[in-house]
This record gives structure tokens, C-alpha cells and sequence, in this order.
């Protein structure tokens, strides 16, 4: 959401904004934007692309440095070049990709270049197999500064490079798919770049789909399998990400029409890089479950909520950053988006407080531990097991099969009390025998009770039994202790075990249990 309004900020001018009653926004100052895109050397080569895609060399000329030209010869000159520059580019050259080239109007100042000059691709150079360089320069003009080609790199464009060699896999193809163009490129160039693509990829599936048979047939001689999951998983990604590799390295300078070549890069490297991203995605998985696995064998259940978290906010990360340069790979940058939010940002930072909260509320959560995934527990007024500790909020599910998802941000307001963490179970029932035992016969029943207590190997030390005082109906023995063990249904099933035998103790010295009764009298008039 943050990256969509980032670009719609950078697509709204700053004048959109609303300035607020009374003028007391301080108004900011207008930025010229040439309509051309010359305003750094990525919009640069982006509008020469589009203009050389349309095959409109007269907009063309107009990302030239035609100031050696005299005014009345530079339309024509212009739209010269600019066929030149097409044949050349066509012919081997190349364009840097918009992820090379600066968007900041100064151009980049680490490349080696003075200040005022920026590469932006290479040009064959007298028909061989070496290329020189394609610079671009700044230049200073009434309406602000715009990027354009060197009239050097202009003079090395010989009107010999209008054609090119012969292609023999080109010359092949029928003369219908070579004069049918599609988005300003031969229908015949699109095929052969779509074609070697899918040929990379076969390939590298092919040898990857090797290497794995060989893998399975020595995991049983060295206990491989587990790599084997972990390679079978990764082989797609890696096979996407290698064959987009292979696409670029070689199809950078095919003697192919530049407008699809450059399109075609772009996408082949945000697909590389969704590739690798894809790969790092399913490494997270393997080595959350391999860690789980060796948690599960060593009973660590302790760590297991902060292994969870730590996989979703890495997933989380990673699709944030491969989104922000996926984006800028295909030439949309965001981060002038971002960063030009102004007062929206602060409108999103308000809108996302509770998202952030949550955040932190679950990072609480699992460095505090005050409740596991697995663990039984009364959350509020919410009695249940806790199914998942998520970024955004904890569920659980209700012992009526329902399932309660709580803000993470709320947790920290509510009282919580984790029925798993319990180290014993506590056993304090109230014996009530019946009112006709004298005394002799109650200290024989305690007698009783106190050996029953003591027999018990699984009480906790410290088990009492005593005479407590008279109730209503009945003589009141308060018995305390503790089950000591962890399990519910075990502390259970140990509690029904002492009960039974404490009733056998009762009856075996004498005495009975007492039953609520009332004696009801009725007086008859005479």
C-alpha cells in the first residue's frame, strides 16, 4: 500500500496538494520538468526508447546535442542520427538498463566520467567486434538542465550503419513476421528473444533436473536425502533465475532491434530477480523446518512462537524488497514517490499506528513469552488454545472449536494466564463425613487419609490432611497437596486414583460420607 501511494504522490504535482485554510503552509517551489524526460539519464533513455519504438526521429533528435548543427539543418540532422543511432543499436549496440542509470538530475559522480558527462551504452565501433562508449552530457538551458547525447558519440555514428550484417536465423523466418511489427519492433525479433529465453530455460531445468537424479541415487549411501529435499525444492527458482542470467549475458548485444531487446531485458531481470527472491523464500521454509525438526527431536518447544515470527517477518522483508526493486528494475522508481509523500506520508504513518503497534505487540509477545503456540490459556475472558502468534495478532481456538483472534497490540492490557506453564497441579478437596463419627473414630479416619497421602509416590512433599471444623450437615477434613507432574490429563487421571483410595481408607476405618438432608416436622392441631 505504501508503494502504490508513493507512486501516485510521485505522479500527483505538488500543486494538488491542498495548502491548508489561511495560507500558512509554506508554498514550495516549482521544479521545471522537461516533457521529454531529459531531467536525469534515466528518463533520458527512457523517452529515447519510446521515441525510437514509435519511430518518430524528428522527437528523437530532440535527446541530441545538435549545438554544432546550424538551426536550419538540425531537423534534419536530428532525424539522421537518430536513424543512425537506431541501425547501430540494432546492429549490436546497447542501452544500459533504467537499474544502471542515475535518476538524480546530477547523474552519477562515482563512474569515472566528469561530472557532466554520464555512460549510458556502447556503439560498435567500424564494423568490429569493439565498442565505444555512448555518453551522455549536461546541459544548462533557459528552462533548467536536461540530459543529452555527445555530439562526440554522435560524429561516431558512420551512415554505414544504416543496415547491418545479414542474419542468418533472422533470414530464416518468414517476410511476413519480419515486416509485421509489434510495438515499434520486427514480429520476427520478439520470436527469436522469447525463443532463446525458453531455450535457456529448457537448459538449465534440464541440467538441473540431472543433477538432482545423481543426488537421489547417492542419498542412500551417504544420507543425502534431506540436501535432495532441499535441492529438489530450490531447482525451479535457481533454473528461472540462471536462464534469465544466460538471457542477459547473451542477448545484450544480439544484432536484434533494441527496442524489443531492451523491453525484453527489463523483464528478464525483474524475472531473475523475482527468481532469486523465489529461492531465498523457499531457503527460509527449509531451514525454519529443518531447525523445527531438530526442535521437535530435542523437545525445545520454547523457541518455537520466535522461530515462526522470525519466518514471517523475514517472508515479510522480502516481499517488500523485492517489490521496491522489482519496480525499479522495469525503470519505476518509487523511491522519489516516497519520499516526495509529504504530508500524506504523515497521513499513511497515522493510518498504519495500529499496524505498528501490532508489530511491536507481537514482538513482545515472543521475547516476553507469556504464552507458546500449543499453549492452553485464559486470555481476558478467552479460554482456549493458542493456534498461531502472528505479525498482526495472536488466535485461539475456544474449547467450543470457535477460533478468537486478539490485536497483539491488546495483549499487553490483558491479564494472561498460560494453564500449560504449569509446573503441578494442585489437589485440595474438602472431605464431609457424616455427623454420628465421635472422635476415636475421626482420628482413625485421619490416620487413614495422612498414610493414602504418604503412599502417593507422584504427591509433591508436604501433603496434609486435617480436621477443619463443623459445617452444617457434616465434619469438614480439608486435605492439601500437590500432583506433581505436568500433564493435564495425567494430573487427571492421578487425582481420580488418590480419590478412590481415599474413600476406600474412609469406609475401611468406619466411616461415611454425609449427605445434605433436612428434617421437615409437621405439628398437628388438636
Amino acid at each position: 500500500m505504501v508503494i502504490i501511494l508513493g507512486l501516485m504522490s510521485a505522479l500527483i504535482p505538488s500543486t494538488a496538494w491542498p495548502q491548508g485554510k489561511g495560507g500558512n503552509a509554506e508554498p514550495r517551489p516549482e521544479v521545471a520538468t522537461d516533457i521529454y524526460g531529459r531531467s536525469s539519464p534515466r528518463g533520458m533513455v527512457s523517452g529515447l526508447i519510446d521515441a525510437l519504438a514509435a519511430q518518430d526521429y524528428a522527437r528523437a533528435s530532440q535527446y541530441f546535442d545538435l549545438s554544432h548543427v546550424g538551426p536550419s539543418r538540425r531537423e534534419a540532422r536530428g532525424a539522421e542520427y537518430a536513424t543512425r543511432l537506431k541501425a547501430a543499436l540494432d546492429r549490436g549496440g546497447t542501452l544500459m538498463q533504467p537499474v544502471e542509470l542515475s535518476s538524480d538530475p546530477s547523474g552519477r559522480i562515482d563512474d569515472q566520467l566528469p561530472p557532466d558527462e554520464e555512460r549510458i551504452g556502447a556503439l560498435p565501433a567500424d564494423g568490429s567486434a569493439a565498442t565505444a562508449p555512448l555518453i551522455a552530457t549536461l546541459h544548462v538551458q533557459d528552462d533548467g538542465k536536461i540530459w543529452l547525447i555527445a555530439a562526440e558519440s554522435l560524429a561516431a555514428l558512420a551512415p554505414a550503419d544504416i543496415g547491418g550484417k545479414p542474419d542468418a536465423l533472422r533470414d530464416k523466418l518468414p517476410n511476413v513476421l519480419k515486416k509485421t511489427a509489434v510495438a515499434g519492433a520486427p514480429l520476427a525479433d520478439w520470436i527469436i528473444l522469447l525463443a532463446s529465453g525458453l531455450l535457456f530455460y529448457v537448459v538449465v531445468r534440464l541440467a538441473s533436473s540431472l543433477a538432482l537424479t545423481l543426488l537421489c541415487r547417492i542419498q542412500d549411501r551417504q544420507g543425502a536425502k534431506r540436501w535432495g529435499d532441499m535441492f529438489r525444492a530450490a531447482a525451479t527458482p535457481l533454473s528461472l533465475f540462471l536462464s534469465m542470467l544466460l538471457f542477459l549475458g547473451t542477448t545484450r548485444t544480439m544484432e536484434v532491434d533494441i527496442v524489443a531487446r531492451q523491453l525484453l531485458s527489463r523483464v528478464a531481470g525483474a524475472i531473475a530477480f523475482i527468481g532469486f527472491a523465489w529461492f531465498l523464500w523457499r531457503l527460509i521454509d527449509a531451514v525454519a523446518d529443518l531447525i523445527a525438526g531438530r526442535m521437535e527431536h530435542s523437545q525445545r518447544y520454547r523457541a518455537r512462537s520466535i522461530l515462526v515470527f522470525m519466518r514471517r517477518a523475514l517472508k515479510v522483508l522480502l516481499i517488500v524488497f523485492v517489490s521496491v526493486q522489482a519496480l525499479n528494475i522495469l525503470g519505476i522508481d518509487i523511491t522519489t514517490g516516497i519520499a516526495a509523500l509529504g504530508l500524506g506520508g504523515l497521513a499513511i504513518a497515522l493510518g498504519a499506528q495500529k499496524t505498528v503497534e501490532n508489530v511491536v505487540g507481537s514482538i513482545s509477545v515472543v521475547v516476553d513469552e507469556p504464552l507458546r503456540i500449543g499453549d492452553f490459556c485464559k486470555i481476558g475472558d478467552v479460554t482456549g488454545t493458542v493456534e498461531d502468534i502472528g505479525i498482526h495478532s495472536t488466535r485461539i481456538r475456544t474449547n467450543e472449536r470457535t477460533r478468537v483472534t486478539i490485536p497483539n497490540s491488546n495483549l499487553s492490557a490483558l491479564s494472561i494466564e498460560n494453564f500449560s506453564s504449569r509446573d503441578r497441579y494442585l489437589f485440595a478437596p474438602t472431605l464431609r463425613l457424616s455427623t454420628g463419627l465421635d472422635v476415636s473414630g475421626l482420628e482413625r479416619v485421619l490416620d487413614a487419609i495422612r498414610r493414602a497421602l504418604k503412599e502417593a509416590e507422584y504427591l509433591f512433599e508436604g501433603a496434609r490432611a486435617n480436621f477443619k471444623g463443623f459445617g452444617e450437615y457434616s465434619l469438614d477434613i480439608e486435605v492439601f497437596g500437590w500432583i506433581d507432574v505436568r500433564d493435564a490429563t495425567q494430573a487427571i487421571n492421578l487425582q481420580e486414583k488418590l480419590l478412590l483410595e481415599i474413600m476406600r481408607r474412609v469406609e475401611g476405618a468406619g466411616a461415611s460420607f454425609a449427605v445434605p438432608s433436612r428434617v421437615l416436622r409437621i405439628l398437628e392441631e388438636v
